[in-house]
């Protein structure tokens, strides 16, 4: 028996971190497949085109990002209480928005092609301007499809169906490619071809997700509750550091590449590109982590449990240190080949394509640790603080030492600024935090967890147990712990009893209903209300209320230990979140 429940959050963040790095790898190999088939058979122009596509992709994804993110954190919350209606009402108002944003963006963007051409810099009666229209009236298709994807994938993962995400991801990516082939080298539709590929694909990708709702154990009920619109503007609120960190994304490019053009020339810059077509493939596994501790704390945060949030985003931190200094070494000594893909070995730009992707590498621990900072902040609703961690991170750092290193070393310095403002943000953070929060613990003041929150050793405790003689003892612990600490011996005598007969009934039945391992973790607390247990486990879905209302007056030995739950309990609570079960009973 273990007294500090954290071996299921470890399980649960290593699965939802692998699950993250296979949609990042899946998308950022789509994207470089995407290139190469357009690349190699329609030529360099049409390849122009579809880059110059890319702020389409931008203006869509920004308000997907702020609706996805808020509804996430607000969705996240809601469940942590076990509060159905809430969750879907907040889903329901979520998926009325998306929609309609879907039908009327679709319809301007067919309506103002000629425009949006002409404003991504395409010229007019140009090769480049007609690869680009077709493009974008195929991908433009796919509007819908794109909006609800990212909109639903969040909640997905929420609903712990990580293997169905995982698997639109990779038939999303599968059907692009495919159709991009198909386009190009079978069907002749060039441009159009490619673009509408794209847009069937994300279409596809998001019905497949559709079908993680009609699931019976899906918490998700799309208008099972009337849409709650009183909740967007906080929903919009909490998702506007997407909003910051497009805005970041943007501007950064523009004024990094006018330095490196004016300090490099052409040659620097198309050693930066190089750096921009593989970004996405290195920064996988730092996205993967943070983004896995990010939505872990929405749930902790909202159960105030300082220690668990502490220890999530320690091991979060650990594993990214375990992946990403091997995965660092390896893009090191592979810096050469993988320049060779671009340039002839031996030439000044591939030596500068080199020394950029090495110093990318050095870069990917800290960037995966400023990413994980930035989660967290979110993920704990400190809103201010992720719109000023984002914006240095994504923006000032980089092009302050970009241009510093810039002049005072020459083109090498250039490309030495990508780990320096990593560094610079994270070790800024650190410092800033303990200025303002000199007096409290190392951890609280990095995570800026407030005095007084949550739950503290005094008033809590915790147990992982896996067989009935340890559910036996942990009841008889709990019973004493809530004596001695002036609870009623009432209150105190049948919480225990509860907690053996709900421990005891996972690991009977819920244990061997598969070959797996499992683990049931169980956290008492005492509050001003009286007692609050919690008790989580990574078994098959099971609802103990529905297990209660199925139960006759007739059935007398059956269900004994819910009838006694639910018999001296004043509050049952059940959610199913991140394919675990979790029970808070209040006494």
């Amino acid at each position: 028996m273990i007294d500090q429940n954290s071996k299921l959050i470890r399980k649960i963040l290593i699965n939802c971190a692998i699950t993250f790095i296979v949609i990042n790898l899946a998308d950022s190999l789509t994207m470089i497949a995407d290139g190469i088939i357009i690349s190699k058979g329609l030529g360099a122009e049409a390849l122009a085109a579809t880059g110059l596509a890319d702020p389409s992709y931008k203006i869509v994804s920004l308000f997907t990002g702020i609706l996805a993110s808020g509804m996430q954190f607000l969705c996240a919350q809601a469940m942590s209480s076990g509060d159905r209606k809430k969750v879907n009402g907040i889903f329901s108002a979520g998926m009325t928005v998306a929609v309609s944003v879907a039908v009327v963006l679709t319809a301007l963007f067919f309506c103002f092609t000629d425009t949006l051409c002409a404003l991504f810099g395409a010229k007019a009666d140009t090769s480049v301007y007609g690869h680009l229209y077709d493009y974008l009236r195929g991908w433009f298709t796919g509007i819908p499809g794109f909006i609800l994807f990212f909109v639903f994938s969040p909640l997905v993962t929420l609903d712990g169906n990580k293997k169905l995400l995982t698997a639109a991801t990779i038939i999303q990516g599968a059907i692009n490619i495919g159709g991009d082939f198909l386009s190009v080298f079978v069907l002749e539709a060039g441009t159009y071809g490619v673009g509408l590929s794209t847009g069937i694909s994300f279409n596809i990708s998001a019905v497949i997700l559709l079908l993680n709702f009609i699931r019976k154990c899906s918490v998700f009920k799309p208008f099972s509750e009337k849409p709650d619109f009183d909740m967007l503007p906080k929903t919009f609120s909490h998702g506007l550091p997407r909003l910051t960190e497009q805005f970041s994304r943007t501007l950064a490019p523009i004024i990094i590449n006018r330095t490196v053009i004016a300090v490099g020339g052409s040659l620097a810059m198309s050693a930066v590109s190089v750096k921009s077509s593989i970004m996405g493939f290195c920064f996988i596994i730092g996205n993967g982590v943070a983004e896995s501790v990010g939505l872990m704390v929405q749930i902790l945060y909202s159960e105030k449990d300082e220690e668990l949030i502490k220890k999530t985003v320690k091991a979060g931190i650990r594993l990214l240190i375990i992946l990403e200094i091997f995965f660092s070494a390896v893009m090191f000594l592979l810096a050469g080949p993988i320049s060779l893909l671009y340039f002839s070995a031996g030439t000044e730009e591939w030596s500068m394509a080199v020394f950029v992707v090495r110093c990318l590498s050095a870069s990917l621990l800290l960037n995966g640790c400023n990413l994980i900072i930035i989660q967290f902040l979110q993920g704990s609703g400190n809103i201010l603080s992720v719109h000023i961690m984002t914006s240095f991170h994504r923006m000032i750092a980089l092009t302050v030492f970009t241009i510093l290193f810039g002049s005072l070393f020459g083109t090498y310095g250039l490309f030495i600024a990508i780990p320096v403002a990593e560094a610079a943000v994270l070790i800024g953070y650190i410092i800033v935090s303990r200025l303002l929060n000199r007096y409290v613990k190392f951890w609280n003041a990095m995570l800026r967890i407030p005095d007084g929150f949550g739950y503290n050793n005094e008033n809590s405790c915790s147990f992982s147990i896996t067989t009935i003689e340890e559910a036996v003892e942990v009841s008889e612990k709990i019973e004493s712990f809530f004596e001695e600490h002036g609870v009623d011996k009432r209150t105190s005598y049948f919480s225990g009893r509860c907690m053996e007969e709900l421990a005891g009934n996972v690991i009977e039945h819920g244990f061997t209903k598969d070959d797996k391992k499992h683990m049931c973790d169980i956290r008492v607390m005492i509050d001003d209300d009286g007692v609050v247990m919690r008790i989580r486990d990574d078994c098959k879905y099971f609802d103990i209320r529905e297990r209660y209302e199925s139960l006759s007056a007739d059935e007398i030995e059956s269900g004994i230990g819910i009838r006694i739950v639910y018999e001296h309990a004043k509050e049952v609570k059940y959610v199913n979140v991140f394919n675990t079960n979790t029970l808070i009973i209040k006494m």
